[in-house]
C-alpha cells in the first residue's frame, strides 16, 4: 500500500509540473500611419501552460490619433 501511494505522489507531482514550460510569442507590430516600419519582436512567455500562453498571445489594435496600430502574435 505505502509503494502505492508514494508512487501515485510522484507520478502526480511530475503531472502537475511538467505541464508549465517558456513559450515564445511572436508579434508583428504595423500601423495605418504613413512611413510607419513594420517590426517584428518576440516576447517570452516563462513558466506558463499552453493555453495560458496562447491566451496572452493575441492581437491587439489600437487607434490613436486616427491612425491604427496593430500588434498581430502568434504563438511559436
Amino acid at each position: 500500500m505505502k509503494k502505492i501511494l508514494l508512487s501515485l505522489i510522484v507520478v502526480s507531482a511530475f503531472a502537475a509540473t511538467s505541464c508549465k514550460k517558456d513559450y515564445v510569442c511572436t508579434c508583428t507590430d504595423s500601423s495605418t500611419q504613413p512611413g510607419y516600419q513594420t517590426t517584428t519582436y518576440d516576447v517570452t512567455i516563462k513558466e506558463a501552460r499552453k493555453m495560458d500562453a496562447a491566451n496572452a498571445c493575441v492581437k491587439r489594435t489600437t487607434t490613436i490619433g486616427g491612425f491604427t496600430y496593430t500588434d498581430d502574435c502568434k504563438l511559436k
